[in-house]
């Protein structure tokens, strides 16, 4: 059976933190909330826009999470790729792993069309490089759950004992163990190494180029 390397999109592929940030802050003070740094919300990220509001509002504005949501995602929608750019070797290291016959997807808690423009924006071969893309769907529970994952492994036809998932936090370290993939953390990306040393990662590496030294390991 054919291998499959899944991957995160936020702090994995992408460094999209500048943009999530900037349209948050922007999105928080259209609704007289004060603006957090650019690290205060990168520590809070990891669990999906819903989680991300309801952290970010202050005692007495909880119930307000939502609208300050749909202003997010109406700017964000705009703004994904203003400063966003892959990490440095993500490009090189999709086409390696692709000249070697392996299937690659992204399942992310981004939302499915920001997910698919992202994509469009910054890789001009996306549908080429990647067999399946699925963000953010009514359809799915949000990551760690493992129902979008296995959603994708299925239509890959690849079986999760074949297959690695590459994310940079906990999260994803959650997602891969529910669905029963290996995971590969990504220590350049939101988290850091020694939280994904600490979850007791299969592997972590601090450069995508390293990613196919990985999967030989695996063969």
């Amino acid at each position: 059976m054919q291998t499959a390397i899944i991957f995160d999109l936020d702090g994995t592929l992408c460094n999209t933190i500048a943009d999530i940030a900037a349209s948050m802050n922007r999105a928080l003070c259209a609704h007289n909330i004060p603006a957090y740094t650019q690290e205060e919300i990168q520590s809070m990220v990891g669990h999906g826009m819903k989680e991300l509001c309801r952290s970010a509002m202050p005692r007495g504005r909880e119930p307000e999470w939502e609208q300050v949501m749909k202003t997010y995602y109406a700017d964000y929608s705009v703004h994904l790729c203003d400063s966003t750019q892959p990490y440095p070797g993500i490009r090189e290291t999709l086409h390696s792993l692709r000249q070697r016959g392996l299937k690659l997807a992204v399942v992310s808690n981004k939302p499915h069309q920001n997910t698919e423009d992202m994509l469009h924006c910054l890789f001009q071969d996306w549908k080429e490089l990647f067999d399946c893309i699925q963000g953010q769907d009514p359809r799915f529970p949000v990551k760690p759950d493992p129902a979008s994952l296995l959603y994708v492994l299925d239509a890959l036809k690849v079986s999760p004992e074949k297959s690695l998932y590459v994310g940079d936090s906990d999260v994803d370290f959650a997602f891969a163990r529910n669905a029963g993939l290996h995971f590969c953390g990504a220590a350049w990306g939101f988290k850091g190494r020694q939280l994904l040393e600490d979850l007791g990662s299969e592997f972590v590496i601090d450069d995508p180029l390293e990613l196919p030294g990985i999967i030989d390991r695996l063969s």
